[in-house]
């Protein structure tokens, strides 16, 4: 088969993998026990598969390299979409999605085209970028939850995920193999999985409950994502796409059950406060 050929057929494949996968981590996070659920449901699954079908298309020492430093920063960056969401929302869900999507691409436009480097920069401006976002959220009044995410997922909002996330990995790689693995990683870092999630909570408990949420799911999204792009910028070079990709995913794992535990111990808390 030629090349090229072979390349476009693992871009196209691309979405069908992302959007499935997304698909049965949906199922499955609905389907297990509660305390499994929640640690799937938090874990970065698109941008684990963008990275890898980029990874297989460019080589793993490219995409960690070259294209993960910048992906970090903007990682931290997907603070700014949700921030404009939560903002935005009153005025309704088209136009708080549309601001908050155009507002990310500015910056994932401004930041493509920085001369970043060195990937101890880059780890610096994530870590001082994600704390600013992290307390300007802090100055937004959210008003505390009152209302929970409806249990049954319909086939229709998993349709809903398997083409968003789906779309946002295909971009992502097809990006990567046009444009260069440094614009492969911005776009992969497009907060897809909470966003097709906001939109059905949007329509299921209200603009307050989404609000919350948002709130709720930026600091995860951060911390899980980053753990993976920082494990894979190691282990890639060293263990090759297949390998590097499950021993990194360790890391986010491992973090989403911190959460967990971090989440249960706080409720707890409060319950034995009242």
């Amino acid at each position: 088969m030629d090349a090229d050929l072979l390349n476009f057929f693992k871009i196209g494949l691309s979405f069908f993998v992302g959007g499935g996968v997304v698909a049965f981590v949906t199922i499955l996070s609905e389907k297990v026990s509660a305390q499994i659920g929640a640690i799937v449901s938090a874990l970065p699954v698109p941008i684990t598969i963008a990275i890898f079908f980029q990874g297989l298309l460019l080589g793993p020492d490219v995409v960690a390299y070259e294209a993960l430093p910048k992906a970090i920063i903007m990682l931290a960056l997907v603070g700014v979409f949700f921030i404009v969401f939560v903002l935005t929302v009153r005025y309704g869900l088209l136009i708080s999605m549309l601001c908050a999507s155009a507002l990310w691409i500015i910056c994932g436009l401004l930041l493509g085209g920085v001369a970043i480097q060195s990937w101890f920069i880059a780890l610096i401006v994530f870590a001082v970028l994600s704390l600013v976002i992290f307390l300007l959220f802090q100055f937004i009044a959210i008003e505390p939850l009152r209302s929970s995410y409806k249990k049954s997922i319909t086939v229709l909002e998993i349709v809903l995920r398997f083409i968003f996330a789906g779309s946002v990995i295909l971009a992502s790689v097809l990006l990567s193999y046009i444009a260069g693995p440094v614009w492969g990683g911005i776009v992969s870092t497009f907060p897809s999985l909470a966003a097709s999630t906001l939109i059905i909570l949007y329509f299921s408990s209200g603009a307050d409950f989404t609000k919350f949420f948002a709130k709720l799911v930026f600091v995860r999204a951060i911390v899980n994502c980053g753990a993976f792009i920082i494990a894979v910028y190691y282990v890639y070079p060293l263990l090759g796409v297949w390998l590097g990709t499950l021993v990194a995913y360790i890391a986010p794992v491992l973090t989403a059950i911190l959460f967990y535990y971090f989440d249960k111990n706080r409720s707890q808390a409060v319950k034995n406060a009242a």
